[in-house]
């Protein structure tokens, strides 16, 4: 006699994907990022309290600080011509 026994499989129990677009945190953690963007072209000295991230969000502040530097020097220089380049600083 043959006999197949058939188990029933059992639903995977997965975890619901997190919204980390409402998470506090991250909304925290950008603000701060702004905020020390803000401070260091205003000329201001940053002390952060290390709580496990505060390397991370220093490096992010000098990031976005030298993006948004970055972004407006680059508006600043044109280069033109096809045959003769001339690379020029518009003021």
């Amino acid at each position: 006699m043959n006999f197949n026994i058939f188990k029933r499989e059992k639903p995977k129990n997965t975890m619901p994907e997190p919204n980390f677009e409402n998470n506090w945190k991250t909304e925290h953690y950008e603000r701060n990022v702004k905020q020390g963007v803000k401070s260091l072209q205003e000329g201001k000295t940053i002390s952060i309290m290390d709580d496990g991230r505060g390397y991370e969000l220093a490096l992010e502040i000098k990031r976005q600080f030298i993006l948004e530097y970055q972004r407006q020097l680059a508006e600043q220089i044109k280069i033109e011509g096809s045959g003769n380049i001339t690379i020029k600083r518009v003021v």
